[in-house]
């Protein structure tokens, strides 16, 4: 349900500040876009990606990371920057 928020009620291009401020992708509906997260194979929403919000082993997927979106206790999640999608 988190990703689902985290999907849903934003428009804007996501980053990280706490990992040197990494570009993840977009959330956008287009699922043509390369790094859009209406894309399944793109890197922000693949569970295969090493940084996607998606797989549970990796910094922004995992439950028990301190960067995770999916963990209510953590620090530093990724956060949302840009402009609008296309």
């Amino acid at each position: 349900m988190k990703k689902m928020f985290i999907v849903a009620t934003l428009s804007l291009s996501i980053v990280s500040p706490s990992i040197s401020a990494e570009y993840l992708g977009r959330i956008g509906s287009n699922p043509f876009c390369g790094d859009c997260t209406a894309n399944p194979f793109a890197p922000i929403v693949n569970p295969y990606a090493a940084n996607s919000l998606t797989n549970p082993y990796g910094p922004y997927g995992n439950p028990y990371s301190a960067y995770s979106a999916y963990n209510s206790y953590s620090v530093d999640t990724p956060e949302v920057y840009g402009t609008a999608d296309e």
